[in-house]
């Protein structure tokens, strides 16, 4: 019975063994995303977990992103904070889920290590009062994406339409950040970012982020790094580490 089992499962895994998954595609740990889409059919998810600390209060939260494409030209993303606590500076805390994006994603190639990216997708109030934002709000990003010699760049503008703002604040955020990346050889590799927002009736808000990643192998990337907030709105800083893998196909 014994070596039936370990025979049907030996069938069973012989198809998945012999077809080598094709390279992840991450885009954590940025805020820049590439124009890029996952492997076709394979699904992706990125995680992670971070720190903010901001004026004696902090936050901790545990991003995820799923991410899924129909074909190189166009998928899906599906991502927010499985977990988010965020602690006063008086103490008091609050802990829940977080909000949920859900994200439309078309890549536009216009010659080999270059295209441009546009993504249309709605934030949703999944997370409880405190932790999120109170109403849906609406997000587009173009993406501009190149390979320069060794150096990929990745830049995104676009705006963000706030279902619920603040009293005597404008309505639409705009946001906007430019990341470096290179290989250092096979396994790692380095990037850096500079990302901001601006919205009537705020103070702006930027940071600079650096960050380090290592291929475990073709199918799983980790990362680590910290970013510095650079405006007295910013957050003072984020430490992370997070983990890009291919969880397998679907089609």
């Amino acid at each position: 019975m014994h070596r039936f089992a370990a025979l049907a499962c030996l069938v069973v895994a012989r198809p998945l063994l012999a077809d080598e998954p094709p390279s992840a595609t991450p885009y954590r740990p940025t805020v820049s995303n590439p124009a890029d889409l996952p492997t076709p059919g394979w699904l992706e998810l990125e995680w992670g977990a971070q720190r903010d600390k901001t004026d004696g209060a902090h936050e901790v939260s545990w991003p995820y992103l799923f991410k899924y494409a129909f074909t190189p030209e166009w998928g899906v993303l599906l991502g927010g904070d499985a977990y988010v606590r965020a602690t006063s500076t008086d103490g008091s805390s609050t802990s829940g889920f977080g909000d949920t994006e859900l994200s439309l994603k078309h890549r536009i190639p216009v010659t080999d290590g270059e295209a441009f990216g546009v993504e249309a997708g709605v934030r949703l109030p999944t997370a409880k009062t405190g932790l999120g934002s109170d109403k849906t709000d609406c997000i587009l990003k173009g993406i501009f994406s190149r390979d320069v010699a060794t150096v990929h760049l990745d830049i995104n503008l676009g705006p963000t339409r706030i279902g619920a703002p603040e009293p005597g604040t404008g309505r639409l955020a705009w946001n906007g950040s430019a990341a470096l990346s290179t290989n250092l050889n096979a396994g790692w590799g380095m990037t850096g970012e500079l990302s901001g927002t601006r919205r009537q009736g705020t103070a702006a808000q930027s940071q600079l982020l650096f960050a380090v990643t290592y291929a475990a192998n073709k199918r799983t990337v980790f990362d680590v790094g910290f970013a510095k907030g650079l405006t007295d709105a910013s957050q003072d800083y984020t430490i992370f580490a997070g983990i890009t893998t291919m969880l397998g196909r679907l089609h």
